[in-house]
Parts: structure tokens; C-alpha cells; sequence
């Protein structure tokens, strides 16, 4: 995810499962903050944890713990965000017998707080191990589960040893189970089906996982919708990672994602959710299928992977070259020995390819598709176009459009 998109889904997943997300700098200072939540100062963090740094946090996931709060930490690296920290999560719901000097974070808020705020607060619940699994996945793309987060609380702890011994996380996590809520098995059965190019089990299987648990809820609830929602987009991003060590090219699976992420997001029912779901399980699925056909030789497979992660620029025959470390008049001979095309032939077939995948899937004009592939001019595009294809794009898209 890109930091605009992160920025974008905070609010409404705040909305959705009531955790609170802070994105930080190196330096531990609040770069944005969730819209709703408490307003915190900006050096919060900075100043209240005891991490000398960030390189302190060298793990994927972390824990800090105060005196009545839990604070989960994302390592990442998008643009200027190095931290994102899911909480403060306290220990139980504030009542109003409670001291709420107790919470670290209520001194540096720069707002004033009503009763009504404070009892909004996020606590510990049945829902949060669940939360964290979900929110981890949506924003890296990898897998987790409640014993991996029983695993990395523990060695949190043992770090952390100003942690009040009166805040039982532990037994929270141990009488938690979320096997139903979201299966870390389903999830690996998934993207083994998608790998192994069995779509019908993949598409079975993905919608089971996002079935589970969700029959109490009211069908068409928006908090069951969002949720559901998440778990999908948590899905594609993992799936996106599975073809891409299957071979697919990292351009084109991103490309892919991007896609039916925006798809995911207009939807309006869990009906449409499925039916999505069946498309994304046969795109990918054949993606790997088109890239998995024949070995290819190492350096073949960095000569395209190259050209299908460049479409957008403009590919030299020394860039290729440098990429696979041959001299230029060499690569091109064995290039069209082995592909049975020239390096020329290979990048306009890969950029028409990418055409009509984008005049098929997106709102692109003809004219912004040729800019974005980096065609000379307008005519040229359409001039390589047809040569390949047989037709102009105006009429490939306009056949799309009507079948």
C-alpha cells in the first residue's frame, strides 16, 4: 500500500473495528494520526516510550505496555513512515471509578476530553487478537496468527520491564480464539490453491474464510460490509505476494491488486464481495498459469521481468544489457534464439498486453494508456496496436465494451 491509500483507510477502519492507528516517523513523532480519536501531541511516542530509537524495534511486530494501555507496533517503510501503531488498546472499559491519570496517553492530548470520549475508549475484548491479525495483513501483505502474536507479546515483555504486572495481555491472549473469525490455515490453503493453479478449491475456500463468523451479524450492516471488505483487500495482498514468488511479474501483479482493491471498495453487498471474489481467485490463478509454462533461464527471467516491470518507461537495449550483465549485440541474438522474437517484438507484445488489460479494467482514455506505456505519440500506439492485434484499440474497446 502507498501512504495515501493507508491515510485513506484509517478513518473508516476506526469506524469499523475502534482501534485507533498513529503512523511515526523514524524519530518516533506522529506523522498522521486516525480522524475521531483523541488528538495526541505530536512527540508522544517520542518522549513517553523508552526505545532509545527505531531501529530499536527490530521486529516485523512489537508490543510496548503501560501502566493500563497496549501499543502494537508495524515496522514499514513507505515514504517517511517507519512505525504504524495500532492503539492505545486499555486494559478494560474506563468506568467512572477509575483514575484516569492511570492513562499514559490523556496528559498529552491537545483536546479537551468529555465523558462521552472517554468511555468510547478502546479496551481489550474477544475482537482485538482478531483486530491486530487484520490490520497487520491489510497494510503488509503477510500472514499472521493469534500464536504468532502470543509469540511476539512474550518477547515484548520480556523487553519491556517497566510493563505494570497488574496488565494480564497474556491471559487475554490465551483465552482468545479466533480460528473461526479468521483462519491463518484458510488463508495458507488459499494461496497454495492459487499456486498450484486449482481455482475452483481457491475460490471455495476463500469464501468460506470470509463467511466465518459473519451469520450473527445483520447481512447488510455496515460494520459486517467493512469487515468483510478488509479481510478480502488483507487477501488480495497476500495472494498479490504468493504469484509474485510463483514467477508473476511484480508490475503485473500490483497492477492486478490495485485494481480489485478499487473493486472492492465500491461494492455495496457481501454479494457483490462474492462474486469479486471469484474473479480475483480466476485472474490470479491464470496468472500464474500464463507465467508458469516453461522454465526459463535465469538471466531470460530478469530480461522480462525487467520490460513487464517497466512498461512505463522508455526500455534500452543497454539497460537490458546491464540487467543481465551480456553484452548488448550477444543478448539480442540469444534473446530471439530462445524467445523466437527480438527484444524489440517482445516489449511492444508485453506493452499491447498491458493495453488491453488496462482498457479492459480500467477508466483510462486510449490517449492516457498510450502516455502511461510510454508511446511516442498517440498514432504510434495505434499503429503497434494493430499490427498485433489486428484491430485499432478504439475498436478492441469498443468490442470489450460490448459483449
Amino acid at each position: 500500500m502507498e501512504k495515501n491509500q493507508i491515510i485513506n483507510i484509517l478513518n473508516p477502519l476506526y469506524k469499523s473495528i475502534g482501534l485507533p492507528i498513529f503512523l511515526l516517523d523514524k524519530q518516533l513523532n506522529i506523522i498522521y494520526q486516525t480522524p475521531g480519536f483523541i488528538e495526541i501531541e505530536k512527540d508522544f511516542f517520542q518522549i513517553s516510550l523508552t526505545f532509545d530509537s527505531f531501529d530499536n524495534l527490530n521486529d516485523d511486530i512489537s508490543f510496548y505496555f503501560a501502566s493500563s494501555e497496549v501499543y502494537m507496533f508495524i515496522k514499514c517503510k513507505i515514504d517517511d513512515i517507519s512505525l504504524i501503531c495500532i492503539g492505545p488498546v486499555l486494559s478494560h472499559r474506563i468506568t467512572s471509578q477509575d483514575n484516569i491519570d492511570d492513562n499514559s496517553f490523556l496528559s498529552h492530548t491537545k483536546e479537551k476530553i468529555n465523558p462521552e470520549k472517554l468511555l468510547k475508549l478502546p479496551f481489550l475484548n474477544s475482537k482485538t487478537p482478531e483486530h491486530y491479525v487484520l490490520i497487520y495483513q491489510l497494510f503488509t501483505g503477510n500472514i499472521t496468527d493469534a500464536k504468532a502474536l502470543k509469540q511476539t507479546y512474550s518477547k515484548s515483555l520480556n523487553k519491556n520491564l517497566k510493563v505494570n504486572n497488574t496488565f494480564l495481555m497474556h491471559e487475554f491472549l490465551q483465552r482468545e480464539n479466533i480460528s473461526k473469525n479468521y483462519s491463518y490455515q484458510h488463508e495458507v490453503m488459499v494461496i497454495n490453491a492459487i499456486q498450484n493453479q486449482n481455482s475452483t478449491k481457491a475460490r471455495l475456500l476463500l469464501n468460506e474464510l470470509l463467511s466465518n463468523d459473519l451469520d450473527g451479524e445483520a447481512d447488510q450492516s455496515l460494520n459486517s460490509l467493512q469487515i468483510m471488505k478488509y479481510k478480502l483487500v488483507s487477501m488480495i495482498a497476500i495472494v498479490t505476494r504468493a504469484v509474485i514468488k510463483k514467477g508473476v511479474p511484480v508490475q503485473k501483479s500490483y497492477t492486478l491488486s490495485d485494481i480489485y482493491i478499487l473493486k472492492c471498495d465500491k461494492c455495496n453487498d457481501r454479494k457483490q464481495l462474492y462474486k469479486l471474489c471469484n474473479d480475483i481467485i480466476t485472474d490470479f490463478t491464470n496468472l500464474v498459469k500464463d507465467y508458469s509454462k516453461s522454465y526459463q533461464t535465469p538471466w531470460i527471467y530478469e530480461v522480462k521481468n525487467y520490460i513487464l516491470s517497466n512498461l512505463h518507461n522508455d526500455i534500452t537495449l543497454k539497460d537490458l544489457a546491464e540487467i543481465s550483465h551480456m553484452n548488448i549485440c550477444y543478448l539480442s541474438s540469444q534473446f530471439k534464439k530462445i524467445e523466437g522474437k527480438s527484444l524489440k517484438e517482445y516489449i511492444n507484445l508485453a506493452k499491447i498486453d498491458e493495453a488491453k488489460f488496462l482498457i479492459k479494467n480500467t477508466d483510462y482514455t486510449l490517449s492516457q494508456i498510450s502516455s502511461i506505456l510510454n508511446f511516442s505519440s498517440q498514432s504510434h500506439f495505434n499503429a503497434v496496436f494493430k499490427k498485433i492485434c489486428g484491430i485499432s484499440p478504439k475498436q478492441f474497446k469498443n468490442s470489450y465494451e460490448n459483449d
